[in-house]
């Protein structure tokens, strides 16, 4: 059984693991919601903050606008700052938290498969050794 005690311990770390991505998702989804507040409650701040001159180029100003639209459909009002903000001021920050969405998409994607590979072992196991005692004569059925 000491295949066994390995699988669950691969499987406890892949758990520990998943806990930790959910632990950072829970805390950047909370960061960015206070920064959200402090843009809504002070709008001061987002109107100080100058746009990137690269944001001047024809591509950037035709489509930077149409995601901000979107986002602003999708999004509470509460987020109009943070939506100014990232899509039309500074939006390599809105790249950033594309890219932070994908790593964490499909980290978690490696983690689930991970874990349902030591499960689909474990269940190998228990039924490799429940037909042994079966064939022993130890269990009915």
């Amino acid at each position: 059984m000491e295949n066994w005690n390995q699988l669950r311990e691969q499987n406890s770390n892949l758990i520990y693991k998943r806990q930790f991505l959910y632990w950072a998702f829970i805390g950047i989804t909370l960061a960015l919601i206070i920064f959200s507040l402090i843009l809504w409650s002070c709008p001061s701040l987002s109107s100080e903050i100058k746009a990137e001159t690269w944001t001047n180029k024809p591509f950037f100003k035709s489509v930077l606008p149409h995601i901000a639209d979107i986002m602003r459909y999708a999004l509470p009002d509460m987020f109009n700052g943070f939506i100014d903000f990232v899509a039309l001021k500074k939006p390599q920050y809105l790249l950033l938290l594309l890219i932070i969405i994908l790593v964490f998409k499909s980290r978690r994607k490696k983690l689930q498969n991970g874990q349902e590979d030591a499960r689909r072992q474990m269940r190998k196991l228990v039924v490799k050794k429940w037909l042994t005692l079966k064939e022993e004569g130890q269990v009915k059925g």
